[in-house]
């Protein structure tokens, strides 16, 4: 927890800084968007690592808990955003029910290898909302930043829509798939926890997904 608790400190003070740049909601959308964009790089150096050297390599395990540990941290932020300024609503608590399951998982990898995936997937589709949250909130518009809104729309529609359906159901199959092969008390195991964290997550992406393709 001490290291989440420095990198918790470190969003917080990035976004102090960027709020000397920006206005507080894109500040904070910059924030989320260095956390996103900072787990997909992470990651992907974990697959590269893996790869080339095997699990048990140092520099693997490095950026393995270098993953978890980052996005513990912003997760612990944003949670504390939430709940110290943001107005609680349905959607709000989804993202606290996200974050809350988010890092009961990721303190359970020992028990699902394919967190790391999990996590590369889902905030590489999160990367164009932040570029249209930003352009949407600018203090001024003007005609380019309007089209720039109406192509990373699309962008978003279909990469959001490519890995969180297809890519995270197939994730989603094949880790229920194993937890049920490995176990014959389900009820019981440690696994019921993480699907009560994940399977709504996930529900959530579907969801986000149909109002992206209903509503464009």
């Amino acid at each position: 927890m001490i290291r989440e608790f420095y990198l918790f400190s470190g969003f917080y003070l990035y976004n102090k800084y960027m709020e000397s740049y920006y206005n507080k909601k894109n500040a904070r959308n910059m924030v989320a968007f260095t956390h996103a964009s900072g787990s997909v790089v992470i990651n992907f150096l974990y697959f590269l690592s893996y790869y080339i050297f095997g699990s048990n390599m140092l520099l693997t395990k490095f950026f393995l808990k270098t993953s978890f540990n980052y996005s513990i941290g912003y997760f612990l932020y944003d949670l504390y955003y939430i709940l110290s300024y943001d107005k609680l609503n349905f959607l709000r608590y989804c993202y606290i029910y996200h974050h809350l399951g988010a890092m009961y998982i990721i303190y359970n990898s020992h028990l699902l290898t394919s967190v790391p995936i999990i996590l590369f997937t889902g905030e590489l589709s999160n990367i164009p909302s932040y570029y249209i949250y930003h352009n949407l909130h600018l203090d001024n518009k003007t005609y380019e930043t309007e089209q720039q809104v109406v192509t990373y729309k699309n962008i978003q529609k279909y990469l959001y829509g490519f890995l969180r359906v297809p890519v995270m159901s197939y994730l989603m199959y094949d880790i229920t798939s194993n937890i049920f092969a490995s176990t014959q008390n389900f009820i019981s195991s440690p696994y019921l926890g993480l699907l009560v964290a994940g399977f709504p997550i996930y529900l959530m992406g579907l969801g986000w997904t149909y109002q992206l393709f209903k509503n464009n």
